[in-house]
């Protein structure tokens, strides 16, 4: 029985270790300009970050791992579908269907989102800061994925 235990321990605490990990836009193929940090973010041990890709005056990219992907996006006009569902965002029915709320994330005031119900929606992140905004989203999260997501949402700081 305690080999059980012993050989249970490290697995649990390799299922719960967390990685620190700084997210960069690289600049242009043969520019001078050096490499851009967009935020940090605490990863599960196994997820990746798939560094962004500049467009236009934004960037994309996506965090994943466990069967998770959460896209995000940034710049200072990044818009996303996420926008739908906030107060005011212009469609009354994917309000009704999501929750949003605000909350302080690493000194920076951000806005959580989550299916009403279950996993038919969208959840995500907005984070409005002074030079550029951060937006980060799912679709089709069960409980279990989105409380994951929730977790690594408040753990990005720019």
């Amino acid at each position: 029985m305690k080999v059980m235990v012993v050989l249970a321990v490290p697995a649990l605490l390799a299922a719960c270790s967390i990685i620190q990990q700084d997210v960069f836009l690289e600049s242009p193929e043969g520019s001078e300009e050096p490499s851009q940090k967009l935020f940090s973010v605490q990863l599960p041990s196994g997820w990746e970050a798939t560094y962004p890709q500049a467009g236009g005056d934004s960037w994309s990219g996506s965090l994943s791992g466990d069967g998770i992907t959460l896209n995000f996006l940034g710049g200072p006009y990044a818009t996303s579908e996420i926008y739908r569902t906030l107060k005011g965002g212009g469609d009354q029915q994917m309000e009704l269907r999501h929750v949003n709320f605000g909350e302080e994330i690493n000194g920076q005031q951000g806005t959580l989102v989550r299916p009403r119900t279950g996993q038919d929606g969208l959840t995500g992140l907005v984070l409005d800061l002074p030079t550029r905004r951060l937006v980060f989203t799912a679709e089709g999260l069960s409980e279990d994925e989105q409380k994951v997501a929730f977790k690594v949402f408040r753990s990005i700081s720019p």
